[in-house]
């Protein structure tokens, strides 16, 4: 499967160096803004066929509180909410039918449900001042996450166990990981080709705290981390995207549904076409960059993508 490979310094010019100022346009998905008492969580989505688009989480005791139609982005809806904070859960109602947002930063697929998460919390400390090395100067590893941390006594998630190996690479003279798939996947065991969630680091993993202190314990250590991202196909099961807006036919607004597009050998294929398609990709990749400061990407199956 021909891939592609893109280091941070390469995407620089369509990637922020920090993440959106205060004031700034709100992303979509549910993002954390102000502080203490000012603080609230704006939710926005796009679902363009839905006639109604309902918010429910455990900060409004699981009732529908409505979003309201963006006047000047038709199809999107969005509503701020005081008493939503981070580490809640909740979900769209979409005409009705439940859905995870498909930007959530955290998931619970067997539920249905996102956590909000606030990345201006995070503390990076020394890994901070981080440069990665010259592409030239790269020696890279492959690494499952799963079974580079097999074997290793504990019940802590594979994010911290791999770092106990950490300084066994070091020893090899590798000074860059080319991480295999982490994002949200059914089950507990994966290679990572079968996305669910693009937003969602996988839970049994460690989840996004646990992938964070993975990156700050490598780039510490002197190892970049290179991700291995599926855009090609997603899922095939369990993908929140997946007829997200009733309305619309066949795997819905995020997907091809015509005949010669529509499928992989692997799972659906993304409508490239659509601008809020690319946006949502876009997105994905910029988040890995700014939020979890990674150095660069392994586009797998990019032939899949290009000529679709």
């Amino acid at each position: 499967r021909p891939a592609l490979l893109l280091l941070a310094g390469m995407l620089a010019a369509q990637a922020p160096a920090q993440l959106p100022a205060p004031g700034a346009e709100v992303p979509m998905g549910a993002a954390v803004r102000g502080q203490g008492t000012a603080r609230s969580t704006v939710f926005r989505v796009w679902a363009p066929q839905a006639a109604k688009v309902e918010l429910t989480g455990e900060f409004n005791g699981w009732n529908k509180d409505a979003l309201q139609k963006e006047l000047a982005r038709p199809g999107h809806w969005a509503l701020e909410n005081r008493r939503a904070k981070p580490g809640d859960a909740y979900r769209f109602l979409v005409d009705g039918q439940p859905r995870r947002d498909p930007r959530a930063r955290a998931v619970d697929m067997e539920k249905n449900l996102g956590f909000i998460l606030d990345p201006r919390e995070d503390d990076w400390g020394a890994a901070a001042a981080w440069k990665m090395p010259p592409r030239e100067d790269l020696v890279m590893y492959e690494l499952h996450l799963g079974t580079f941390a097999a074997g290793i006594p504990g019940s802590t998630p594979p994010f911290d166990k791999a770092i106990k190996r950490l300084p066994y690479l070091k020893a090899l003279g590798i000074n860059c990981i080319q991480l295999m798939p982490v994002n949200e996947f059914p089950g507990d065991r994966s290679w990572g080709y079968n996305p669910g969630d693009l937003f969602a680091v996988e839970t049994s993993y460690g989840g996004a705290d646990g992938f964070k202190k993975f990156i700050r314990a490598c780039h510490t250590n002197g190892i970049a981390v290179v991700l291995d991202i599926v855009h090609n196909h997603y899922g095939p099961d369990q993908i929140a995207a997946w007829q997200f807006d009733p309305g619309a036919p066949g795997g819905g607004i995020y997907f091809y549904n015509d005949e010669e597009r529509a499928s992989t050998e692997w799972g659906p294929r993304p409508d490239y076409s659509k601008p809020e398609v690319r946006a949502f990709i876009v997105d994905s990749v910029r988040m890995f960059l700014t939020e979890y400061r990674l150095d660069g990407f392994r586009w797998d199956s990019v032939h899949n993508i290009r000529y679709y």
